[in-house]
């Protein structure tokens, strides 16, 4: 958009050559400047997201009087008169390229009040997380010498790489919607204990034992994923809130090979957590800039419904024990992050950041064992938690 500061000052002309013309005659004891013919106009490429937006999309100009006239949108077309503006605003009646483009991009998501939002936003970025250490118990143990055990604590998860993509679109008045996919690769644990058991304890309820065991070996994975559609609505300059549903699948699997004689043992346990419910959350400030840097801040939760399945299974070699539970309990579930914003133009940005899940009131796969009655064949535990953290970096585009 450019931006034109022109002041004329024409003769006027009858319309015939019986009119009369009306003198106009120029004061010169008035402070007003005039622009004569030999001065130089300057053509200034700004975006009017520079100055000051309206308390809302309904506020009239500094200048417009409701009183006089119809009702008029804020700053009709955009078009800011600079020379309006007072001198410790903007020195020189002129805003920096550079500055223009960093506060379109600053007011452009989450104060609709500002005009020139972008219809659409699209943001693709990498995430890098990591899944906090499980409860601390011993799952088995030497019975004659309880340091040697395997504790569910002993599975410390290697960070892991998924993606994230996420697309809104954006209305004039005030509002949008939203569609997030965040997903991750498997997150992996493994853990093996020497042993020198001549009898193993294994702590389900009630407790199972193993004899001659020289070695314990477990493998942990985990995995999760989740889609959104969420509704935003402009709250306050630079708020934003949201509703929406969200789907959201945890996977623990979990085995423990127990090396023994004359036969090995197999232990495995399998959950599966799928939510679905409403979520709400706040995007926006307070935010700061530095040196074009955009920071920001957001956070959502929300109580959901969980469809929780338990397998699982004690293979002593001679027999096979298994245990196959389902149920659906309410499970919590909370997201915050940090978020910087470098643009590179009006239309693009490097994103990046860090943000946290948490859940609560889930079935966790290290915390089954002290609840599975393997010869009756049930029990299980939806009562844990899952921490996952990590970094966030992408892209994002403006059109």
């Amino acid at each position: 958009m450019t931006l034109l500061a022109l002041v004329s000052y024409l003769p006027v002309h009858a319309d015939s050559p019986g009119d009369e013309v009306a003198e106009n005659p120029r004061d010169d004891s008035s402070e007003q400047s005039v622009i004569q013919p030999s001065d130089k106009i300057e053509l200034v490429d700004v975006y009017p997201m520079d100055l000051p937006a309206p308390d809302s999309p309904g506020d009239f100009p500094p200048d417009a009087n409701p009183e006089e006239g119809s009702p008029v949108p804020a700053y009709p077309e955009n078009s800011y008169p600079v020379n309006s503006y007072p001198e410790t605003l903007y020195p020189t009646n002129r805003v920096g390229i550079v500055d223009a483009y960093r506060n379109v991009i600053i007011d452009r998501q989450f104060d609709v009040s500002a005009g020139l939002q972008p219809l659409w936003m699209f943001h693709a970025g990498v995430i890098h997380l990591d899944r906090v250490t499980e409860d601390s118990y011993s799952m088995m143990q030497n019975v004659s010498a309880a340091s040697e055990q395997l504790n569910a604590s002993d599975f410390n998860f290697d960070w892991t790489t998924g993606f994230e993509f996420d697309l809104i679109s954006r209305w004039w008045d005030n509002d949008g919607i939203e569609f997030r996919v965040l997903s991750t690769t498997n997150l992996d644990a493994s853990k093996q204990v020497p042993m020198t058991a001549t009898s193993l304890q294994i702590n389900a309820s009630p407790p199972i034992f193993a004899p001659n065991v020289t070695q314990l070996h477990g493998r942990y994975r985990s995995e999760m994923s989740s889609w959104e559609f969420n509704y935003h609505h402009w709250i306050a300059r630079y708020s934003t809130g949201m509703i929406g549903f969200r789907y959201i699948n945890l996977d623990d699997d979990l085995g423990v090979t127990i090396t023994s004689t004359p036969t090995n043992y197999d232990y495995s346990a399998l959950t599966r957590n799928n939510l679905y419910g409403l979520q709400i959350g706040w995007l926006g400030g307070p935010r700061v800039c530095w040196g074009g840097i955009i920071v920001s801040a957001a956070a959502k939760g929300g109580v959901y419904a969980n469809a929780v399945r338990h397998n699982a299974a004690l293979d002593t070699g001679a027999i096979a024990l298994p245990i196959r539970e389902s149920n659906t309990n309410l499970s919590w579930m909370a997201e915050a992050s940090l978020l910087a914003e470098l643009p590179l133009t009006r239309c693009l940005s490097v994103t990046g950041g860090y943000t946290v899940l948490w859940f609560d009131q889930i079935a966790v796969a290290s915390d089954q064992l002290p609840q599975s009655d393997f010869f009756n064949g049930s029990g299980y535990d939806d009562g844990g938690t899952a921490l996952l953290h990590g970094a966030v970096g992408g892209i994002e585009l403006r059109f």
